[in-house]
C-alpha cells in the first residue's frame, strides 16, 4: 500500500519491539512507520546508562514523532516525560502514541523552547510530512530558499519550568535543528538548579566558507562557551554509545557525528564510569 502512495488514506497501529519492550505504533495518515525501527541507538544506549543514576523527569525538546519517548518508556516505564514540540501536527501524533500505549506520566507541550516568548516561523522541507529537519533558525539551513513556512509558539524554557513546579530533572534531550543555543540560553536557571545531563544534537558546520556553515560555526562556539561557563564537560556520543571527550567540536561534515553528551563536572566521574570513553 505504501508503494502505491495510498498509506495516507488509512489509520491503524502495529506492534513493534522497542528496546526489548512491545509497543503499539500508530500509523496516522501515513505517518508513524519511522517508529518501527530503533533509530539513534547511541541515544538509547546513553539513556540506558544515565537514567538509573538520576531521579526526576526527562525533557524531550524537539519531540517530532516520539522517537525519544519510546526509548524512555522502554527503559523506565514510570519515568516522568515532558516533551516540547512546536509543530502541532507532531503533537497530535504523539498524543495518539501515548494513548495507544497507555504511557504514564507523560506531558506534551505544544510549544518550542527558546530564550524568548513569542511566535516563530518554522521552516519545513516541502513534501516531507512531520519534517524532522524543520527549524526555526533558517540562517543555518543550506536549503533555506526551498523551504515552506509554518508558524508556531515559542516559550522561554525557564518560564515554562517555573510554571510546572518541577521537583527534579534527570536529563534534557535537545534536537532542534540549529536552535540548541536558544534552547540552552532559555533554560539557564533550570540547568543551574537541577544540573541535568544534556543529550544534544549539533549539526556539522560543513563548509565554514558558506553563509549557513558560518552561522552554524558561530552558534557552535556560543554553545561551547555556555558549557564552559556552566562547568559542563563535552563528549561526542557515537552510535554504539561510546563517548569521545572533546575540548571543542571543531569543523567537520559527518552527519553521523552530530550527537553530544554534556555532563556537569561534579557528576562526571559517576556518569563517565558507565561508558566506554576515548579521548578524541
Amino acid at each position: 500500500m505504501a508503494l502505491t502512495r495510498q498509506l495516507w488514506r488509512v489509520n491503524f497501529s502495529v506492534a513493534a519491539q522497542v528496546g526489548g519492550r512491545t509497543m503499539r505504533i500508530p500509523v496516522v495518515f501515513g505517518q508513524g512507520p519511522q517508529n518501527l525501527a530503533l533509530l539513534e541507538p547511541g541515544i538509547f544506549g546513553a539513556l540506558r546508562r544515565i537514567l538509573p543514576l538520576r531521579p526526576g523527569a526527562v525533557f524531550d525538546i524537539g519531540v517530532n514523532v516520539g522517537q525519544t519517548l519510546l526509548k524512555i518508556k522502554a527503559l523506565d516505564w514510570q519515568r516522568p516525560y515532558v516533551g516540547f514540540e512546536i509543530n502541532h501536527r507532531c503533537c497530535h501524533y504523539v498524543d495518539t502514541l501515548i494513548a495507544a500505549n497507555q504511557f504514564v506520566d507523560c506531558t506534551v507541550v505544544p510549544v518550542g523552547l527558546s530564550d524568548r516568548n513569542g511566535v516563530a516561523t518554522l521552516w519545513l522541507r516541502r513534501e516531507v510530512g512531520f519534517d524532522p529537519a524543520a527549524t526555526t533558525v533558517d540562517d543555518t539551513c543550506d536549503d533555506a530558499g526551498t523551504r515552506r513556512p509554518q508558524y508556531g509558539a515559542l516559550c522561554r524554557g525557564d518560564d515554562v519550568v517555573a510554571a510546572m513546579g518541577l521537583d527534579a530533572l534527570a536529563a534534557v534531550k535537545i534536537d532542534t535543528e540549529g536552535a540548541e543555543l536558544d534552547v540552552l540560553r532559555g533554560l539557564a536557571t533550570t540547568i543551574a538548579t537541577f544540573r541535568p545531563v544534556i543529550l544534544c544534537e549539533i549539526l556539522p558546520v560543513g563548509d565554514a566558507g558558506q553563509a549557513a556553515g558560518q552561522a552554524r560555526l558561530h552558534r557552535q562556539h556560543a554553545v561551547e562557551a555556555l558549557l564552559a561557563q556552566w562547568n559542563y564537560i563535552l563528549c561526542r556520543l557515537l552510535d554504539d554509545a561510546t563517548l569521545q571527550r572533546l575540548d571543542a567540536i571543531g569543523v567537520h561534515d559527518d552527519l553521523t557525528l552530530s550527537n553530544y553528551l554534556m555532563i556537569p563536572e561534579e557528576h562526571a566521574a559517576i556518569v563517565l564510569k558507565q561508558f566506554d570513553v576515548r579521548q578524541y
